[in-house]
């Protein structure tokens, strides 16, 4: 994925930085959380196979196919799941941001989990966009 880099990204919430190995045991943890792991719908690991998982997308990274992100719920600086972007696409550039999970105690606000959310947001739509979520997450 040479147009996009390595990077770590901090908002307010949460920080989404670069999945490494040394993320696999918080994420094993988090994924015991609400036992995301068998529910149907998710992509997320069995907790004994999470190490399997950290390496092959690591290994999808390495030959530029995705770009993954443990997410880090900075309240309490606990590992809450995995999110990537994937299927690049330089030309346009875009990339589609999937193969996502978190933990239970990270969902909606209501406590239900939901697992998909699709988005097209262009250059231009961006400043709007941006301001709708600035207003959703102050209230």
């Amino acid at each position: 994925m040479t147009f996009l880099g390595a990077t770590t990204l901090t908002g307010r919430l949460v920080r989404l930085e670069p999945l490494a190995e040394g993320h696999v045991d918080g994420l094993a943890d988090a994924v015991r959380d609400g036992r995301i792991h068998d529910l149907w719908y998710t992509s997320a690991p069995q907790p004994e196979a999470m190490a399997s998982d950290v390496a092959d997308k690591l290994s999808l990274a390495r030959q530029g196919q995705m770009l993954p992100f443990a997410i880090r719920r900075l309240a309490d600086d606990r590992l809450i799941g995995v999110t990537t972007f994937c299927s690049p696409l330089p030309a346009v550039p875009a990339v589609e941001i999937g193969y996502a999970w978190q933990s239970a105690s990270a969902r909606l606000w209501t406590g239900e989990v939901t697992d998909t959310a699709q988005y097209s947001i262009t250059d231009d739509d961006w400043p709007a966009v941006r301001r709708h979520l600035d207003h959703l997450l102050a209230s």
